[in-house]
């Protein structure tokens, strides 16, 4: 399995600072891929484009998985990610040797599912893991954001 950048560090090798921990999700993820064969398989993996979404789209394409990247942007947002200057599926691709394609999809818009769906099917004739991972989150307190904007954080990560 390849390496999973964490915080600039290569997580699993001595490299990271003690005081950087896993993510649980990631965890949980690499004792799952220990025992079940994956190379060959096809993936979909929303919100892959960052933070938790490209970690684990990392993961898969390091066990042999074609990932599928669906996300509202390619290029990765904000955080540890963004200064790779690399969108997710092409850094699978460099860095895995798999067959890795981005989706434009919105989970909160049917049509958009129904076509990732159909994109993914048409391609690799396949779909063997889904990931969903898509989220959002609107700064600030609970008694500031708007009902608009509370409905649109639960239409996208509660579907």
């Amino acid at each position: 399995m390849g390496e999973l950048l964490w915080g600039g560090h290569a997580w699993m090798t001595s490299r990271r600072p003690r005081n950087m921990r896993r993510s649980p999700l990631i965890e949980a993820l690499t004792n799952y891929l220990c025992f079940m064969p994956l190379e060959g398989r096809t993936a979909i993996v929303t919100g892959g484009a960052s933070g938790i979404g490209r970690g684990i789209a990392d993961k898969l394409a390091g066990a042999g998985v074609n990932v599928i990247v669906a996300d509202v942007c390619r290029e990765p947002k904000r955080g540890m990610y963004s200064n790779l200057n690399q969108p997710t599926d092409k850094l699978l691709e460099s860095a895995h040797g798999v067959e890795s394609h981005y989706i434009k999809t919105d989970v909160s818009v049917e049509s958009e599912i129904i076509d990732l769906i159909s994109s993914t099917m048409n391609h690799f004739d396949r779909l063997d893991i889904l990931i969903n991972n898509a989220g959002i989150q609107i700064p600030g307190g609970s008694q500031d954001i708007t009902v608009e904007e509370f409905k649109k954080v639960l239409g996208l990560n509660l579907t």
